[in-house]
Parts: C-alpha cells; sequence; structure tokens
C-alpha cells in the first residue's frame, strides 16, 4: 500500500464515524422530544383527573342533599371553580409555564372560589347549594 491509500482509506472511516455521530445527536434529539412529549401529557392526564375528583365530590355532595358534607384536598394545584360556566380549570401555581386541565360540574355552587395549593377543604350542601368551605 503507498502512503496516499491508507490516507484514503482513515478518510473514509473519518465520514463514516462522522456520519454516525450526527445520527446519534439526531436520535437523541428526537427522544429527547419525544419523552418531554409524555411527560406533558402526563401532567395533563393527572389535573384532568383531580378535576375530575373535585367534580364527582361536588355533584356527590349536591346530590346526596342537605347537610352532605364532604373533604377534598388540593394537594400541588391550584383549582379555579367558576359558577357561571360551571367549569373547574387545574393550573399549577406558576401560571406561565402551566399546562391547564379543566372538566365541568352540575353542582350549584354559592359562589366562583380559587382553591388554594396544600389545603383541605370542605364541601358541604347547604339547601340545595354547594359551599367550598376551608
Amino acid at each position: 500500500m503507498t502512503p496516499s491509500q491508507r490516507a484514503q482509506i482513515s478518510l473514509e472511516v473519518m465520514y463514516a464515524v462522522g456520519t454516525m455521530i450526527i445520527m446519534f445527536f439526531i436520535l437523541t434529539g428526537v427522544n429527547f422530544n419525544r419523552e418531554r412529549e409524555v411527560n406533558d401529557l402526563r401532567e395533563y392526564t393527572t389535573k384532568l383527573d383531580r378535576c375530575n375528583e373535585l367534580a364527582q365530590h361536588m355533584n356527590g355532595i349536591y346530590t346526596l342533599g342537605d347537610n352532605a358534607t364532604s373533604g377534598f384536598y388540593t394537594r400541588q394545584y391550584v383549582f379555579y371553580v367558576d359558577n357561571a360556566s360551571q367549569s373547574i380549570i387545574v393550573s399549577d401555581e406558576n401560571l406561565a409555564e402551566s399546562i391547564d386541565a379543566s372538566c365541568t360540574f352540575v353542582a350549584p355552587i354559592d359562589e366562583e372560589e380559587t382553591l388554594a395549593v396544600l389545603t383541605t377543604y370542605r364541601i358541604t350542601n347547604k339547601g340545595g347549594i354547594v359551599y367550598l368551605e376551608e
């Protein structure tokens, strides 16, 4: 083999290795993006579950009738209960980066409420109106 042939072989190997490295970075980027999407979906479904849990508590207390009471713990989320649209929005404390989830309820409530983080609320039916009290 002449010196120029050896140099040509190593140049081809360098191209192959470079191509494999580029493919590795592309696949890593795709995998990272997919993992982020899965985490966002997991966060959304967790919030939707908590939203439906609160709506179920409120509707259950309304259905049980006068003086029925239940407790609800907000955990790490903020709940916005809107009486006009009969909807609940679940969000994080940091609203700028939050993925929100919403659901609806049928029970009439006394007023719009914002349920704070890490607080236990008592849900009470008083004369057909559902009250959320800290």
